[in-house]
């Protein structure tokens, strides 16, 4: 199997009156085959960026050119595969290999970025689900002793998410996509999670050729214990949350608070 490594060497990002240009340096080795046949394997080895695909940190350029060449110094069986970038329009691109656009099969994959963030909740469970119970205990009060009853204690925690966003271009406005999906979760397993896992928290789109084409973001926010609020009855002496309030005695409960929709009609995996 031939393996794929980025290189320094030949790597480069100019500007001209035309716009930025960038290339892309990858070493390609044990390709396997010879002359122009392993060239050809070279360019299509795993890893080496699909003609269209876009520039992982220059999201306006897209790749348009890819040559394959015998490494200097090297057997015949590594190659240097340079890929070229530009800003292409929209007329330059074959309609089946435009992202977005309705097509049979999206050529060229959007581009993916993850990162992971933590949110504030509260919640009366330690790390093992059991309550958190303070009491009960008998203090000197004005000099007196007093009872005090057990008490359900309420801490705030951070939670881990993970933010997972999308980056493609479409032939059309994204405005109708947000519509439907921004401020709903997965009704179906989406990002390897089960229902009502994943929150898609925006979808924009920028134009910059007069709305030919928009350069449009998807973003889902996970949440491993579900988007569904937890519910707890609240004891309205104290302000907590009232002793012994259970799922089982209607005191507690799960309530789902975000409609529903199939990510993967947007096709993004």
């Amino acid at each position: 199997m031939a393996t794929v490594a980025d290189v320094t060497s030949g790597s480069s990002v100019s500007e001209t009156e035309n716009g930025v240009d960038a290339v892309r340096a990858f070493l390609v080795s044990n390709v396997g085959g010879t002359g122009s046949q392993a060239a050809a394997k070279a360019l299509r080895a795993t890893r080496i960026p699909a003609l269209y695909s876009y520039h992982p940190s220059i999201l306006d350029l897209q790749c348009y050119n890819k040559t394959a060449e015998v490494a200097s110094g090297s057997s015949s069986d590594q190659f240097t595969v340079l890929c070229r970038y530009k800003k292409i329009d929209d007329g330059e691109v074959p309609q089946d290999e435009q992202p977005g656009t309705g097509g049979t099969e999206r050529k060229v994959p959007p581009q993916i970025n993850i990162g992971g963030t933590v949110q504030t909740v509260q919640t009366t469970n330690d790390k093992d689900g059991e309550p958190i119970a303070l009491g009960p205990l008998t203090v000197i009060k004005n000099g007196e002793e007093t009872n005090f009853p057990e008490q359900t204690g309420v801490v705030n925690i951070q939670v881990p998410q993970v933010t997972v966003r999308f980056v493609e271009r479409r032939a059309e406005s994204p405005g109708s996509l947000a519509f439907i999906f921004v401020g709903t979760v997965n009704s179906t397993n989406f990002l390897g999670l089960g229902p009502g896992k994943v929150l898609c928290t925006r979808i924009n789109g920028v134009s910059e050729d007069g709305g030919k084409s928009f350069k449009t973001e998807y973003e889902f926010q996970t949440n491993l214990n579900g988007w569904d609020a937890n519910v707890i009855y609240i004891d309205q002496e104290t302000g907590l949350p009232l002793e012994g309030a259970t799922e089982d005695n209607g005191g507690k409960k799960k309530v789902p608070i975000y409609p529903t929709q199939d990510f993967n009609i947007l096709k993004l995996i």
